[in-house]
């Protein structure tokens, strides 16, 4: 009867072996399981185009025979599955690679399995062991079905790199598909960079730049259509931007156009506010000439405001920080006194003056917060 076969894993970093480097290095993290079977190792492209990314992998372990470290040559058969079962499960078989008279020493051994397609792309398949003492006439013993578990495989060269044609990175996953190394900003050349027939775009972790014939160009985002949003979740409008933060008198907006140190303009989702040199400005709309068109409920605070005096010349004031929008003269001294002039004296002010002086002389002004074009 067959002594019972057991493994243990036992992480063995290749780089610490002496391993000579290949022209595309291709690393996959170790990592240990509970009765392990495997820790993954670096691949080489063997049979590849020089920095293609390898399908195959180190698998290593360590086998035990009867509660002590396996010694010698050893016969073995590694299944892969899309899901977890027994050796009389054989539903979702994905391949078979078979390794005769693996070395093992003191327990240990390595072999290169490759089933043709990328075992970390999607969810873990699982594995499963078969061994036997090698050139013997023992029937294989099945070891119990693991997740094989990874991160994929990463390509690192030290030159430059030319592709002639389709570069596809990663399928979808929750790992990063594209990763550029830090900390090179856009005026030092940028981490990424993608040239144009005249022009090209650089950029790093917070700045894109695009440039023509080398000098800064203009960046166009969804040239042929569609919608951007900024710090929003989806859209149906062209750009949207979030609301928040309110506008202040010296700050906040969720766009702001100009230069805290200039003139400059805030808006948020309610509020539109002009500033110049971080104070409230005036705000000017069609500064050149057009008409403004304003819907309902236009608040400029409109007042009427009158005085009366007996005398041929009478005055009115708009109250404090409004403006004249107009106003008038009238008299209900009897006999009638007549009107020689009605005009506005300043911003704030009516003036009236009268054929003469008389108890009904009044002048009225219609304010609101205006503010006149000199």
């Amino acid at each position: 009867m067959s002594t019972p076969f057991s493994t243990t894993s036992a992480p063995i970093p290749l780089w610490r072996r002496g391993r000579r480097r290949s022209p595309c290095e291709l690393l996959s993290t170790s990592w240990a399981l509970t009765l392990a079977l495997l820790c993954c190792g670096a691949a080489l492209a063997h049979g590849q185009d020089e920095y293609s990314l390898a399908t195959g992998f180190l698998y290593e372990g360590r086998l035990e025979r009867g509660g002590a470290p396996a010694q010698g040559p050893h016969d073995l058969l590694f299944d892969l599955y899309l899901a977890a079962g027994d050796a009389s499960t054989h539903a979702g078989f994905l391949g078979r690679e078979v390794r005769p008279a693996v070395a093992v020493r003191d327990g240990r051994f390595q072999v290169r399995l490759d089933y043709g397609l990328d075992v970390f792309a999607d969810d873990a398949p699982w594995i499963e062991v078969w061994v036997r003492p090698a050139g013997g006439r023992d029937d294989y013993i099945a070891l119990p079905r693991r997740p094989l578990r990874g991160v994929g495989e990463v390509c690192i060269v030290d030159s430059s790199v030319t592709i002639d044609g389709t570069l596809t990175i990663d399928p979808p996953g929750t790992a990063t598909d594209l990763t550029a190394a830090c900390c090179n900003d856009v005026a030092a050349g940028g981490q990424l960079l993608l040239n144009g027939f005249l022009g090209a775009l650089r950029a790093d972790a917070n700045e894109i730049q695009t440039t023509v014939l080398g000098a800064p160009g203009t960046l166009t985002v969804n040239a042929n259509g569609g919608q951007v949003g900024i710090g929003v979740g989806s859209t149906t409008a062209p750009l949207t931007l979030p609301g928040a933060p309110d506008i202040t008198a010296s700050g906040g907006g969720a766009l702001r156009i100009g230069s805290s140190s200039g003139f400059e303009l805030s808006i948020d989702d309610n509020e539109i506010q002009a500033r110049s040199n971080g104070t409230p400005s005036r705000l000017e709309l069609n500064p050149v000439g057009g008409r403004v068109w304003v819907g309902r409920d236009l608040d400029f605070a409109i007042e009427q405001v009158s005085h009366a005096a007996a005398t041929s010349s009478v005055f009115v004031n708009c109250p404090t920080g409004k403006r004249i929008l107009s106003g008038g003269c009238l008299t209900d001294s009897s006999p009638t006194v007549d009107i020689e002039a009605s005009f506005p004296f300043d911003e704030d002010t009516w003036a009236c003056r009268f054929e003469q002086g008389a108890a009904g002389n009044t002048a009225f002004a219609v304010c609101a917060n205006v503010e006149w074009e000199d």
